[in-house]
């Protein structure tokens, strides 16, 4: 193998033209294709590659509720009587900066106001997936709901709903189910209720006390894509500071959400790579100085491996 470098580098001392274009090449071949090489930021590469990780990561990169940010919006501790209004205005400038600025192209979606008319999609979702929702007790309950007292009495208390001052609303429940089956359904949602901390306040989400509101983001990209995610959440930083500012410190932000942890966890490696490293290269750079005392050593040290390094970067754009 020693033969084969021993032939080359004849051949470049008699032909001295040959190494200058040999390296003009190389320079080129490798600043082209390893220029093109576009690095990625994605927090659950540190994750080992296993299959059942792949499905893990998988549900995670295609979960869109994973990525909801949750953002909240508090009075000062200062600010002794709670002021709601102050809050949901707060809100409107923030959500306002974000929806007419760069930070739109980062953004999905921003739920904030929730209308009581949303009530009705959640019937009309709850009336035509009924046979799935329903379970083998609720049939006894149906199974009583169609005797003919029982229908009679029905009917007749929708008729009187249909023609009282209000009957133009429920007109459409009324005709589509008027024996209330829905109602059988939409009861379970009691089950679900997490907490009674939070209420409607002029269609935002409050908490009980008046001092804090909720609403949610929906980033563009998914929270793997730290580097996308960090430029969010930085101008989510820089608005709110400056609404802060417009409201006189009456109210501050803080979020959470797993698109901000990925974020901050991405950060906190990068942090602590690029320490591990320099750390590394300094101390070598110290033990090879106080070794050889050259500075050239230096040159005949580095130069190859960067060269070496700059190849096979232009090698993988290849593969890859």
């Amino acid at each position: 193998m020693g033969n084969v470098f021993v032939f080359i580098y004849d051949i470049f001392q008699r032909h001295r033209w040959a190494f200058f274009l040999f390296m003009a090449l190389l320079i080129a071949f490798e600043g082209w294709f390893g220029s093109r090489i576009r690095l990625e930021e994605d927090i659950n590469k540190v994750i080992p590659a296993s299959e059942k990780n792949r499905e893990l990561i998988t549900v995670l990169r295609h979960s869109k509720f994973s990525d909801r940010l949750v953002v909240c919006i508090s009075l000062d501790e200062q600010e002794e009587a709670a002021d709601p209004r102050l809050l949901v205005s707060f809100a409107a400038s923030l959500i306002d900066s974000l929806q007419n600025s760069e930070a739109s192209g980062y953004i999905s979606l921003i739920e904030s106001n929730f209308a009581p008319g949303s009530g009705t999609d959640v019937y009309g979702t709850f009336y035509e997936n009924l046979p799935f929702l329903l379970e083998p007790d609720d049939y006894r309950d149906i199974g009583d709901r169609i005797g003919d007292s029982v229908i009679a009495r029905a009917i007749a208390d929708d008729y009187r709903a249909l023609v009282s001052p209000g009957g133009f609303v429920m007109r459409d429940f009324i005709l589509g189910d008027p024996l209330s089956l829905t109602s059988i359904a939409l009861g379970k949602l009691e089950d679900l209720r997490v907490s009674e901390n939070f209420d409607l306040y002029d269609g935002h989400i409050v908490s009980s006390d008046r001092r804090n509101l909720l609403f949610f983001i929906i980033p563009s990209n998914p929270g793997t894509e730290t580097s996308e995610n960090a430029r969010l959440l930085d101008m989510l930083d820089r608005f709110a500071a400056n609404v802060g500012q417009h409201y006189q410190q009456k109210a501050s932000v803080v979020y959470f959400g797993s698109a901000a942890v990925s974020t901050g966890n991405a950060a906190q490696i990068k942090k602590d790579i690029l320490a591990t490293v320099s750390i590394a290269v300094v101390l070598l750079l110290l033990f090879i100085g106080f070794y050889f005392r050259r500075r050239v050593t230096f040159l005949l040290l580095f130069i190859p491996a960067v060269f070496g390094g700059a190849f096979w970067l232009a090698l993988l754009y290849l593969i890859r």
